[in-house]
């Protein structure tokens, strides 16, 4: 197999990604909060936040090597899993994630009915025709990742995406809200 170019993974944006979407109508972005997007490809959504008033700022390996990783009250980690195409990596990437959230950590990935055809199976995903490595999950697949990565129950935001909040009253009131409104 030829090499994997995650960075080539990363998609311009023109409005906040799915899961910054689905966290801000959730309201675990307060106004001004510190957000880390943590795999921010070009930036967009750092950007983005930034207009909105939050104190954003962006890593990524290969777009953002430089910007320190920053603890801070929200971190992103958004369709950075699916690229990583070893297994261990994964883990560590999203455990090293949430030891940089204060509160909430937000969790997106593409899930099975994103997949597209045309790719070569590669591992426990495929590499696409432009030489990125993509892992599908189901949605309890990566629900069960996170929770025995992380060791508490993820809270899903829509399809592919979840939060993993700390504090466990907080993580009750928005489960309690989710189900009233569902």
């Amino acid at each position: 197999m030829s090499q994997i170019h995650r960075h080539k993974a990363a998609i311009r944006r023109r409005e906040l990604s799915k899961p910054l979407k689905l966290g801000i109508a959730a309201g675990l972005l307060p106004d001004g909060a510190t957000v880390l997007d943590y795999g921010c490809g070009h930036g967009d959504d750092v950007r983005l936040l930034r207009r909105q008033g939050f104190s954003a700022v962006g890593w990524d390996p290969f777009h953002s090597p430089d910007t320190p990783l920053r603890a801070s009250e929200v971190v992103n980690l958004g369709f950075v899993l699916n690229v990583i195409e070893k297994p261990p990596e994964r883990l560590e990437t999203l455990r090293r994630a949430w030891e940089l959230a204060q509160d909430t950590l937000l969790v997106a990935a593409l899930v099975t009915t994103d997949a597209k055809g045309g790719a070569v199976p590669y591992g426990d995903g495929v590499v696409t025709s432009i030489g990125t490595f993509q892992k599908y999950f189901d949605q309890q697949e990566l629900e069960n990742t996170l929770r025995q990565a992380i060791g508490i129950s993820p809270v899903a935001l829509g399809m592919g995406v979840f939060a993993l909040i700390r504090d466990s009253a907080r993580r009750a009131q928005l489960l309690a809200r989710r189900y009233r409104t569902g």
